[in-house]
């Protein structure tokens, strides 16, 4: 590599692709002055160089880890751009990918050139191809259109049963982060592809569980036989996931309104995300325990008992919301399941002072979670609540006041003796009686 650096100045364009690319295929882990060259080197060469020779340099100094400046990546892609009527398909799927991968924000106009040059030649891409350049564009925060998906969907759909399981996956989350669903055509044909390879063990855990996860965000619930394959194949494969990757599982199902019985599938899961919960952040294990509520789990005291305590520590640091709070103790008592004290007492610290601006939908879930936790309120906080109540109790749905009415009442006889409550107990009885 050393002498490489040395007779760099020398080489033609095409030298420099040749030297950069085997760097990569022999697995170099060239020095910062290496590579610094090499990127100048480039750069001067840009006039000189092929598409296929801009693609393949770029992209293989960035797997190297060479640094870019952002003018220095503009001059590469207004160089390519110049070029793209002589690029392959696989040379501006590598340049996307490429640009996907450093990060860089393009100027729109070339962004939407190279997407016109790709729509002109999509039949052209192999299966792949295109899954490198839906991805890109996921990661580009770029939604090119519905005709430019749509074409992209016709060209893909006849190459779906060449894509292994990653590329799948892959590519179904570049559908989700785009917030585009296919047509329903292509679904069809898509999951039944993923299906046979759920069925054969050919996915890996975290392929399926991202699988999972992007269908949840088109909010496109599978088949039951899908589902048995998928959660047949996780079953096995579970434990290779990371935190947030284990939590999406059941965070994802939930969003589908996708029921997991209690047996011996939930049992795994839950111990498997005991150990965890701690690498977890605090919005996934939020949303990890209102999807094991969805699904009725049996939490083990070891499991609750965890949970709260690491609740109770965010919280006091600061690091969980008042409607996180909330969402816990919504979830712990629809699973029988009384909240701490020291749990209960932090959310109505945290939640006080925003009552005044908490929806009457989160004041009636609240207090019913409450009542069937068996908790009584702290008073100064639920005398705080009252006096909301009353001055938007115009607002509620009778269903969200039926259940207020309830939960107030059960305060009230369990000891909670204010006249401002009893005051509201009382109209909110004779409301209902009339």
């Amino acid at each position: 590599m050393s002498e490489a650096l040395k007779f760099r100045v020398y080489y033609t364009g095409n030298e420099v692709t040749q030297v950069v690319w085997s760097g990569v295929r022999m697995g170099c882990k060239p020095d910062e002055q290496w590579l610094e060259g090499y990127v100048q080197q480039m750069h001067e060469q840009l006039k000189n160089l092929q598409a296929y020779q801009i693609a393949f340099t770029f992209a293989a100094l960035q797997k190297l880890g060479a640094s870019f400046e952002p003018a220095m990546i503009d001059d590469v892609l207004d160089a390519y751009a110049l070029r793209l009527h002589e690029a392959q398909p696989s040379d501006t799927a590598l340049v996307l990918v490429t640009v996907a991968r450093l990060k860089h924000v393009t100027s729109y106009k070339w962004l939407e050139d190279v997407l016109d040059s790709c729509q002109a030649s999509m039949l052209q891409y192999d299966g792949p191809e295109l899954v490198t350049l839906l991805w890109s564009l996921a990661q580009l925060h770029h939604q090119p259109g519905h005709e430019w998906l749509n074409i992209f969907c016709e060209a893909s759909e006849g190459r779906l049963a060449a894509l292994s399981g990653s590329q799948l996956a892959q590519l179904l989350y570049g559908f989700a982060q785009l917030k585009w669903e296919p047509p329903a055509a292509w679904m069809e044909g898509y999951l039944r592809q993923t299906q046979a390879l759920l069925a054969a063990g050919d996915f890996t855990g975290r392929d399926a569980a991202s699988l999972l996860s992007s269908l949840s965000t088109l909010q496109h619930t599978p088949s039951e036989q899908w589902l048995h394959a998928c959660l047949q194949l996780l079953y096995f494969k579970m434990p290779e996931l990371d935190p947030e990757g284990l939590a999406s599982v059941a965070i994802s199902l939930a969003k589908l309104s996708v029921v997991v019985g209690n047996g011996q599938w939930l049992e795994s899961y839950v111990s498997l995300t005991l150990p965890r919960l701690s690498a977890m952040n605090v919005e996934t294990q939020v949303n990890l325990l209102s999807g094991l509520a969805v699904f009725g789990a049996d939490l083990p005291r070891a499991w609750v008992a965890a949970f709260q305590l690491m609740c109770v520590q965010q919280a006091e640091a600061g690091k969980m919301t008042a409607g996180q709070l909330e969402q816990v103790l919504v979830a712990l008592s629809s699973r029988r399941v009384t909240p701490s004290s020291a749990l209960c007492q932090l959310y109505f610290d945290k939640s006080l002072p925003e009552l005044q601006h908490t929806s009457q939908s989160s004041i009636a879930a609240t207090l019913l979670a409450l009542q069937q936790a068996g908790v009584q309120p702290d008073a100064h906080w639920l005398e705080a609540l009252v006096g909301v109540v009353r001055e938007t109790i115009r607002s509620y749905s009778l269903v969200e006041l039926n259940g207020v009415s309830k939960a107030l009442g059960a305060f009230e006889a369990g000891g909670m003796k204010q006249r401002w409550l009893s005051d509201l107990v009382a109209y909110l009885k004779e409301f209902f009686l009339h």
